[in-house]
């Protein structure tokens, strides 16, 4: 009885969208925006820890009085 009761509330959310012309996005559209997102985080993620480690470095040779030779 809960269920059906959630699906006519289901029903009337999708009708209430639709009449506002809110386009409704298939659960294939959803999974791709999902993927693009999670991919722009590992790449956020991946300049994040490059940043750290150049920046331990120069912490490092800084404090150890090291300088790069060319």
């Amino acid at each position: 009885m809960i269920k059906l009761f959630s699906v006519k509330e289901k029903q009337k959310q999708d009708a209430a969208a639709a009449a506002a012309g809110k386009p409704k996005q298939s659960a294939g559209e959803l999974r791709v925006q999902k993927g693009e997102g999670e991919r722009e985080l590992r790449n956020v993620d991946l300049i994040v820890a490059r940043l750290r480690r150049v920046c331990r470095s120069i912490l490092a040779r800084a404090t150890t009085g090291r300088t790069r030779s060319a």
